[in-house]
């Protein structure tokens, strides 16, 4: 299902958004979801600052007007294949407060509520460590599954990834 940019931007601005709205995306052949009220914006892919030092899942920063901002491939991070950058590949900016990370992603998929019994634990899944902090719950779907960020957790680990 693809999502067009008014309706994305309607779901970003939206008073009315609830804690179960969700957005949806793809990096390579797994879909995630992440709870609206945590997304800031989403952008166009830019040139994306490398930098030594850092972990080999923070790309480098980007300067989102005056702010350095972390990019993070969560391919990388969960150790999966990454998809190709495309045309539909975009920055998801994700912020708490005074803290801004940003996402880089195969596709914007869709906006969605995510009803409660569509939640699952993740059981005897095999994690390793960083996906255990990192994904919450399996939303069930008629064909599969979404994997459900913590971006709580993704935004508590950048202070020691890149001073921000």
């Amino acid at each position: 299902m693809q999502t067009s940019g008014a309706e994305l931007l309607s779901a970003l601005e939206s008073e009315a958004s609830s804690e179960n709205t969700c957005l949806c995306f793809t990096i390579g052949s797994l879909s995630y979801t992440v709870g609206i009220r945590w997304v800031s914006e989403v952008i166009r892919m830019e040139p994306i600052m490398m930098l030594p030092g850092l972990p080999n899942h923070i790309l480098g920063a980007i300067n989102l007007r005056g702010r350095v901002v972390p990019v993070f491939d969560m391919g990388l991070l969960f150790e999966c294949p990454e998809g190709a950058t495309s045309k539909r590949s975009v920055l998801l900016v994700l912020r708490e407060e005074e803290v801004t990370i940003a996402l880089r992603v195969d596709a914007i998929d869709a906006v969605q509520q995510i009803e409660e019994e569509n939640l699952e634990p993740l059981g005897d899944i095999k994690l390793n460590s960083a996906q255990k902090e990192l994904i919450t719950n399996l939303v069930k779907e008629a064909h599969g599954f979404k994997l459900m960020l913590n971006p709580q957790k993704l935004l508590q680990g950048t202070d020691s990834s890149l001073g921000n």
